[in-house]
């Protein structure tokens, strides 16, 4: 037998101990590919325990067991180790594990040590390609489980006196040539597998970035290929084993189940891909994955901890990112093409007017639709409680911010698009059973003056203004705004639709804002402004609907009211009525 051995243990079944005249048998697992028969004799004669599933071999001669093979094309062989020459010093077919003691000879005493597996390392080493991060793989050859297929540099503990971290430094060297130092030894994955004949076993994957030397096949015998290549297009084929552990490491998680079935390949195929992901308590389970990581650490260097802000929002996610130095960034993932798009030229043509009051793009990648920004300090204005007088002055800074994006570039000559009427059938297909009674009327009569209305110059709008893209630093008595996905040019007033709802039934904090703002709303504004609001109303609950969000819907259903009591009044919005 050549190879490594595979869950040795020792059964107590009937057929063991029937055959065998004793208590139990002591059996392990090897490749089926490294079994030659070099005695005199040739192969042994076989019987068929399990007729159809399973046979036994013998000496026709002197009646010694020795193996037991599966029918149906298995990859392993059972092999009694008291048949090989050096079962009584090699500490590779020390008994793992004890099956069915009891079941032939009940005098047995219990079993006294409970079930264990073998572990093994494996080492990332990684570098960056021209097609992105790589990390390097052998082939394995000759008389090696999975022999021809790609792996990860591996091996096994020598013994007790070997931890983890010692046995992956003297694995890369042994395999590869290279010197680790154990201070850039890091915690990928931690793999637990099992095979398709039926071991199990506990695999620790390490990623290291910084060595010395130039790895080289060192182990002709058992390797014959060794390469990088991109974890974005690894090798075929490649052990199932070590492609589940790349995988979770890509990913994000730090953990993963392998379990394979009897009959599955030993080569990684998709459509029998056994990995199963398990999140880690406290390990930033919703950390981005290897790509976006990648991106952020090329452009603020190294990011120690990452924690999911993101709003439930389909598509779109949020990260704060906190580096080893202390820098803190976020990092956005964008649901389309579209928005990332907004976003990006936001940043770099009107934000930077801002200053301080905005974060500063820092880097962008279109293929991933996701961008670093400097984060803000401050909390979010959505759900905050202020005093009467603190809610005014808040709000007079949002009318100052407002005039600074509508004032940040020159402003364009309307173009006569009324924003959403297109849609307008559609959400309320989707939104008519959540509608009040009258709702849709209103709707339709509101909208249907769109086309009458006289055109709006276009400024810069930030399209999604509202008190939770609103943060406040009261230390340093300074408002910010985020998130500019929906940036685009329109009419002022695009950027009153959502802000309208905080102001609602406060005509001290309507006042606060316009006197921020500098000037008061047209009557030509205010007609726009209904139209507006109608239609984001409308589309807030076809969206909430859709998407599970009880707050755009109540939201929507709220603003209709509020626009349906004005206009009954007399008022063509629900602007409130200036104080005397």
């Amino acid at each position: 037998m050549t190879g490594e051995p595979e869950d040795p243990h020792i059964c107590g079944c009937a057929h063991c101990s029937h055959r065998s005249g004793s208590p139990f048998q002591w059996w392990t697992g090897f490749p089926l590919t490294g079994l030659s028969w070099t005695g005199e004799h040739g192969e042994p004669a076989w019987y068929d325990t399990h007729p159809g599933k399973t046979k036994r071999g013998f000496c026709p001669v002197c009646g010694s067991h020795i193996a037991a093979l599966d029918y149906g094309g298995t990859a392993v062989v059972g092999i009694l180790v008291t048949a090989l020459d050096d079962h009584r010093v090699d500490p590779a077919h020390v008994p793992l594990n004890q099956n069915r003691l009891n079941e032939a000879a009940p005098w047995l005493a219990p079993a006294a040590t409970r079930h264990q597996e073998p572990v093994d390392v494996h080492v990332i080493l990684r570098r960056e390609g021209l097609a992105g991060p790589e990390v390097l793989l052998s082939r394995r050859a000759g008389q090696v489980y999975a022999a021809g297929l790609w792996h990860l540099p591996s091996g096994h503990l020598d013994g007790p006196h070997e931890d983890v971290v010692e046995a992956l430094i003297r694995e890369a060297k042994e395999e590869t040539g290279v010197g680790i130092d154990p201070a850039d030894v890091r915690h990928a994955v931690t793999v637990h597998h099992r095979s398709p004949g039926g071991g199990a076993r506990v695999g620790v994957l390490f990623e290291v970035r910084r060595w010395s030397g130039d790895p080289r096949i060192l182990e002709p015998a058992v390797c014959d290929a060794m390469g990088w290549y991109p974890l974005a297009e690894l090798p075929s084929p490649m052990v199932a084993y070590c492609r589940a552990g790349l995988d979770a490491y890509q990913a994000g998680q730090q953990f993963a189940v392998h379990f394979q079935e009897p009959g599955d390949p030993i080569e990684f195929e998709a459509t029998a891909d056994r990995l199963r992901l398990v999140a880690s308590a406290g390990a930033a389970p919703d950390a981005p994955g290897l790509q976006v990581r990648e991106f952020a650490e090329q452009a603020v260097g190294c990011i120690t901890s990452w924690t999911d802000t993101s709003w439930a929002r389909e598509g779109s996610r949020v990260w704060r990112a906190r580096g080893g130095e202390g820098g803190e960034w976020f990092v956005k993932i964008h649901q389309s093409d579209r928005f990332h798009n907004r976003e990006v030229e936001a940043y770099r043509s009107w934000v930077p007017s801002l200053g301080p009051a905005a974060p500063r793009l820092v880097a962008t990648d279109p293929g991933l639709r996701a961008i670093v920004i400097t984060a803000v300090p401050g909390l979010s204005l959505h759900g905050a409680v202020y005093r009467p007088e603190e809610q005014q002055r808040l709000f007079h800074r949002i009318g100052e911010l407002a005039a600074a994006i509508h004032r940040s570039l020159p402003a364009l000559p309307g173009d006569g698009a009324t924003a959403a009427l297109g849609k307008l059938e559609r959400h309320l297909d989707a939104a008519r059973d959540h509608l009040a009674p009258g709702d849709e009327d209103f709707v339709r009569q509101v909208t249907a003056k769109a086309d009458q209305l006289s055109d709006l110059e276009l400024v810069p709008t930030h399209g999604d203004f509202q008190l939770r893209n609103l943060r406040w630093d009261s230390d340093a008595d300074t408002l910010y705004v985020i998130d500019f996905e929906r940036s685009e040019r329109g009419p002022a007033v695009r950027d009153f639709v959502r802000l309208a709802d905080a102001w609602s039934g406060r005509p001290d904090l309507y006042e606060a804002v316009m006197a921020g703002y500098g000037r008061r709303l047209s009557q030509a504004e205010e007609e726009h402004l209904a139209v507006h609001q109608v239609l984001d109303a409308v589309s807030g609950i076809q969206y909430g609907i859709a998407h599970g969000d009880p707050e755009l819907v109540e939201r929507g259903r709220r603003t209709l009211a509020q626009l349906r009591t004005a206009c009954s009044s007399g008022s063509p919005t629900a602007t409130p009525e200036p104080t005397r």
